[in-house]
């Protein structure tokens, strides 16, 4: 059986990264992580973890960056 959680997340404007927070236990090791931003803006994964992941992109922003994710680990 997959765990998965799905979301969205957001880079305001003038910062350069998020940090998405899993719910506590979610997964039980890192999960498989698919993000989507709503502009044409290359956004990149910096590091996942089984609580979190983060978030970065190259360049300060004017506006805010909505980010869609889906997050899934499969059970072996």
């Amino acid at each position: 059986m997959a765990t998965a959680n799905k979301g969205k997340a957001t880079i305001t404007a003038g910062q350069t990264s998020v940090t998405v927070n899993f719910e506590s236990n979610a997964f039980t090791t890192p999960p498989a992580v698919n993000i989507s931003p709503n502009d044409n803006i290359s956004v990149y994964l910096h590091e996942i973890t089984n609580s979190y992941f983060i978030c970065k992109i190259n360049e300060t922003l004017s506006s805010n960056l909505e980010i869609n994710y889906a997050a899934i680990e499969l059970s072996t």
